[in-house]
């Protein structure tokens, strides 16, 4: 197993542009197979197909797409990234476990799954039935998002080797100086073996949140009403029962990952996130002790099953700062990106590599 990634990008091409870059190359760079490739103006297919999106630069085209399939072959999880309908700062990214984004495709248009394909929307704006990302002056939750911050950096880091058959990344942005993540988060998160049932055939959860409104996002914690909405993406989302009677594909819409549910009157104040006592140092080794989370949760709109615990993304008790490493040297370090009250996290991250800031 190793971490490798494309990091300490500087934004030079709007935000989107670059964000959609850096997660392309980070999947590649993990073994992942690069399907279909569209400049805006021409379309390359193939097993793997010719790479016309080489910088960030080119990206950053009206409609540029890729469509990118994980290590294994057909059947594998694929991603289509596909930047917004004018240059600038969105986005559309799709996500599909099986059936993959075969049909169709042009230099303009992204491919999708068919009739009868499993793909989901993860990163739009609009609604389910009528997604949008061209508005780049969208304030609302039904209209088009900003997908990532227009300046700082952006980050992306995977795993070439797959927990429990998934292969997990996680890509963030946050700005120049910045104390804490920006708001433009993309995790493929592999649930833990053991904690999902053993029927689960896709046992893996998404997140994303994104800059509209100058949300701060919340990768763990209590439910934030302000990312709950009828009309969003945000948050967590994974497959309950996939390839199942009565599957289905659901979003928490509170974009956190809770520790526990101790409520039964389906209000918001019976959410708790136990952990080791505050500063706790680990006595086997003396290093920060780490511990998976549960991923799901409830709000108001929502609930849903738990989907089980992470294996990648930990949580820490000890006081830190944004982007602090732990075990750089090692062949599993890992980053600080949500420090303080509400709750710390931290996410694998490339080996040597010191994140600038």
């Amino acid at each position: 197993m190793a971490y490798v990634g494309t990091t300490n990008t500087l934004i030079a091409n709007g935000g989107s542009a670059d964000y959609l870059f850096v997660i392309k190359q980070s999947l590649i760079s993990a073994g992942w197979t690069l399907l279909a490739s569209s400049n805006g103006v021409t379309l390359n297919t193939g097993t793997p197909a010719t790479d016309n999106l080489t910088t960030a630069a080119q990206f950053n085209v009206a409609n540029a797409w890729c469509r990118l399939r994980e290590p294994g072959g057909a059947g594998g999880r694929e991603f289509i990234l596909l930047h917004g309908a004018v240059s600038g700062n969105t986005a559309l990214i799709k996500y599909s476990r099986s059936t993959g984004f075969g049909t169709g495709g042009t230099a303009t248009t992204c491919s999708t799954t068919g009739v009868g394909g499993d793909g989901q929307l993860i990163v739009a704006g609009g609604i389910a039935s009528a997604p949008t990302y061209t508005d780049l002056t969208a304030t609302s939750l039904t209209q088009a998002i900003q997908v990532c911050g227009s300046t700082g950096y952006v980050q992306c880091v995977a795993n070439n080797a797959s927990v429990n058959g998934v292969y997990g990344f996680w890509a963030f942005q946050y700005p120049v100086g910045g104390s804490s993540i920006g708001a433009a988060c993309l995790f493929q998160e592999p649930i833990a073996a053991g904690s999902t049932p053993s029927g689960d055939t896709d046992p893996s959860a998404r997140y994303y949140i994104e800059t509209n409104s100058g949300l701060t996002p919340s990768v763990i914690g209590n439910v934030s009403s302000t990312v709950s909405a009828a009309a969003t993406y945000r948050g967590w989302s994974y497959w309950n029962a996939y390839g199942l009677g009565g599957a289905a594909y659901v979003r928490n819409r509170g974009a956190n990952a809770y520790f526990q549910w101790n409520n039964t009157t389906g209000t918001l104040g019976g959410i708790s996130f136990p952990t080791v006592a505050a500063g706790s140092l680990s006595p086997y080794d003396g290093k920060v002790s780490m511990l998976p989370v549960l991923l799901g949760g409830a709000s108001t709109l929502d609930v849903v099953l738990w989907k089980g615990f992470s294996s990648s993304i930990l949580t820490f008790s000890t006081t830190q700062n944004f982007a602090d490493t732990f075990n750089l040297s090692s062949a599993d370090p890992r980053l600080a990106v949500q420090v303080g009250p509400a709750g710390s996290c931290a996410i694998p991250w490339v080996t040597g590599i010191v994140p600038t800031v």
